[in-house]
C-alpha cells in the first residue's frame, strides 16, 4: 500500500498525525493530485450509523482551498467475515457521489457547521443505498 502513496497515520499518535496531514497537504498543494481520507478516523465496527467526522480533512480542504467531493458507502461489512478472518466473494457495495463542496470562500469559523452538514448528508445517502427500494432497482 505504500506502493500506492497511500500515508498512514497511528491513532494517538500526535508525530504521526501531523506527518500524514503535512503529506497530505504536500499531495494536494505540490504534488497536484487528491487525497482520499476518511473522516470518521477509525473504522465504526458495522454500526449503520456513521461515527462523528475528525477536522482534519476539513481543515485540510480549507488551507488548500480544494474541493470537498463526499462519497457515501454503503455499510461493507458483507465484504469481510470477521468469524472467519476472510474476504467475502462477491460481495456488492454501492456507492454515491456526491456534488462537490467549494472551499474558496470558507472561512475558519464554517469549518465545524461544514463537518455536520458534510456528514448529514453522506449519512442520508448511506441510508438510502442500504434501503430495500434502492436494492430493486439495481
Amino acid at each position: 500500500m505504500r506502493l500506492a502513496g497511500n500515508l498512514f497515520v497511528r491513532q494517538g499518535d500526535k508525530l504521526s498525525i501531523k506527518a500524514l496531514f503535512d503529506g497530505a497537504l504536500r499531495s494536494l498543494e505540490h504534488d497536484r493530485v487528491s487525497v482520499v481520507l476518511f473522516p470518521e478516523g477509525r473504522r465504526n465496527g458495522g454500526s449503520e450509523s456513521l461515527l462523528e467526522f475528525k477536522k482534519g480533512a476539513f481543515y485540510l480542504a480549507y488551507c488548500t482551498h480544494a474541493p470537498i467531493i463526499p462519497i457515501a458507502v454503503q455499510s461493507t461489512r458483507a465484504l469481510y467475515s470477521w468469524s472467519d478472518r476472510r474476504f467475502c466473494r462477491n460481495a456488492v457495495i454501492r456507492m454515491r457521489v456526491l456534488p462537490p463542496i467549494a472551499t474558496q470562500s470558507l472561512a475558519e469559523e464554517d469549518i465545524p457547521a461544514l463537518i455536520s452538514s458534510t456528514r448529514n448528508d453522506i449519512q442520508k445517502a448511506c441510508i438510502a443505498l442500504s434501503s430495500p427500494a434502492h436494492a430493486n432497482q439495481q
